[in-house]
């Protein structure tokens, strides 16, 4: 399987308010999940990789997190303290604990007035797969703290000149994908051809490549979304699932020349 360097985690590690708070709403969620399945913590942690990804910064695009030796002794304390949790009504001191072990690997990071650096499509970049006959495609909000929806022909000029760009380097490509939680978003789906929302399904997201789930517990301005937090915690569902969709390269390519007209 071809690798990557991974470097998203990196690129969310300086937001001072989101990492504290969604590392913390992530324990609660190991700690929920655990409680709602009888399944250990440990075991439950594999569905929260962008945990490891933001405590370690580790790069290697890979589907067990859970093996990276800098990660295992913090994973081990984590898991003690949230199996020991009782109920929910310990949990906030539970998020603490574990928190206070991630925090001297955190703060060091942490940036004042941070937003996201631009990609070389402003929003956008790509990865190559398949021997170069699929592009997958990855977003940003490089327009922070305002929405990158703010002007989506703007927005959709970028994502076609990542595409064209991609099929000039790569004319073997067919198909493009894209996985991410703004599946569910109307404005970003406006982007996309009927092929794209006719091929698109459920993903359980290994947490290979970049936050997944966790992308929406970030608001344009760069600090934490509280009302998906909230959801999460008493439903133990995200807002927003997660969903992989793909479609013909020509029919994004036609689709994107059209919108922006």
């Amino acid at each position: 399987m071809k690798m990557f360097e991974d470097k998203v985690a990196a690129m969310y590690a300086p937001f001072s308010e989101y990492v504290p708070k969604v590392t913390q709403l992530m324990i609660f969620h190991i700690w929920d999940l655990a409680k709602r399945s009888g399944i250990s913590a440990d075991e439950q942690m594999k569905k929260v990789a962008w945990l490891a990804r933001l405590a370690s910064l580790d790069t290697r695009v890979t589907t067990d997190i859970s093996s990276l030796h800098e990660w295992k002794k913090v994973k081990s304390k984590l898991c003690s303290i949230i199996d020991s949790c009782i109920d929910e009504s310990h949990t906030s001191i539970m998020e603490q604990r574990g928190f206070d072990i991630l925090l001297p690997s955190l703060t060091p990071r942490f940036q004042p007035n941070y937003v996201f650096p631009k990609k070389s499509f402003h929003h956008v970049w790509y990865t190559m797969h398949e021997e170069n006959k699929l592009v997958a495609v990855h977003f940003i909000n490089a327009n922070m703290p305002k929405s990158p929806f703010e002007d989506v022909k703007e927005f959709a000029s970028h994502f076609l000149m990542a595409i064209e760009d991609a099929c000039s380097k790569f004319p073997a490509i067919q198909q493009v994908e894209c996985g991410t939680w703004m599946n569910e978003v109307p404005r970003f789906l406006q982007l996309w051809p009927a092929s794209y929302h006719n091929n698109r399904h459920h993903w359980e997201y290994t947490g290979g490549f970049g936050p997944g789930w966790w992308g929406q517990y970030l608001t344009s301005s760069g600090k934490f979304n509280e009302k998906a937090g909230k959801i999460l915690r008493s439903t133990g569902k995200h807002q927003y699932p997660l969903s992989i969709g793909y479609c013909p390269v020509k029919d994004i390519l036609t689709h994107l020349r059209d919108f922006i007209g």
